[in-house]
């Protein structure tokens, strides 16, 4: 076994409008099921990250960091893209064991 992250932002969604407490609550409900179903288990991290948006400006995030264990990284990408979705975000992070990163968009 392995054991992956995902960083996903919570404070806005893909088109910049910030996320309501029902979609979050929704996300976060549908992503633990999804979650627990797929690899029995899994943490949840509340953190603070920033990115340079496209306009050149520093953007502070919310963000979820979700951790699972796995050996095999093609079911745990499938899984991000959800979490993706789920809170609607043009991209979320994954890492790997290797502490490599992949965005998945």
């Amino acid at each position: 076994m392995h054991a992956y992250r995902i960083y996903v932002g919570t404070k806005f969604d893909k088109d910049g409008k910030p996320i309501t407490s029902v979609l979050y609550t929704s996300a976060v409900l549908d992503t633990g099921h999804r979650l627990g179903k797929a690899f029995g288990g899994f943490t949840v991290f509340q953190a603070k990250g920033a990115y340079t948006h496209q306009d050149g400006r520093l953007v502070t995030e919310d963000t979820l960091v979700y951790e699972v264990f796995a050996e095999l990284p093609a079911r745990v990408i499938r899984e991000a893209q959800q979490i993706r979705a789920a809170f609607r975000q043009e991209s979320v992070v994954l890492v790997h064991p290797n502490n490599s990163v992949t965005f998945l968009y």
